[in-house]
């Protein structure tokens, strides 16, 4: 089964943030896999090579952009597990709502999520119960979480051993590319 996820390109400050708190409250998650966009779930109705022609074709058309995520939101996991807690972006959210739709044309348009829609985000952590995922949100916020960076490149990769490993990556057109 292949993913596509976008790895935030952002200052060491800002990953490191990020990444204590996924320690600390998404610890099994955090370990299986670094902060990131997902921009394709889990797919495994294309053969490889047709999954990574895609790709490739829609990733060589799309110039990188910034995301700035200071908002949280509370939403339940779809595994039914607990309540994510998430960062969403507010700069940027439109081009990664874009590139999750262009992605999800040709080969792969039969791999969208039958259950879930797409609200770009970033998990922080898990929490057992709403108020809990809550009361993590409102203390983040009164700390005043916010994250800023770059999408200049996508990842497509699978578990294997309980870890995400990158099968490819595909760059993003630079703005002077462009």
């Amino acid at each position: 089964m292949l993913y596509t996820v976008a790895f935030p390109n952002w200052s060491a400050a800002d990953a490191e943030r990020v990444e204590v708190i996924r320690r600390q409250h998404d610890a099994q998650r955090s370990r299986l896999i670094a902060a990131h966009f997902t921009l394709v779930f889990g797919c495994d109705a294309v053969v490889i090579s047709d999954y990574l022609a895609q790709i490739e074709r829609v990733t060589s058309d799309v110039t990188s952009f910034a995301f700035a995520c200071s908002r949280l939101k509370v939403e339940p996991t779809f595994q039914g597990d607990g309540f994510h807690v998430e960062g969403l972006p507010g700069l940027g959210r439109d081009a990664l709502i874009d590139l999750h739709l262009k992605l999800h044309t040709g080969v792969l348009q039969g791999c969208q999520h039958p259950t879930l829609s797409f609200d770009p985000h970033i998990t922080l952590a898990t929490q057992p119960t709403p108020s809990e995922a809550e009361s993590l949100a409102d203390e983040l916020l009164a700390q005043h979480w916010s994250v800023q960076g770059v999408v200049d490149r996508i990842s497509v990769g699978q578990l294997q051993n309980q870890r995400f490993t990158v099968v490819a990556d595909f760059p993003l057109r630079s703005p002077q590319r462009a």
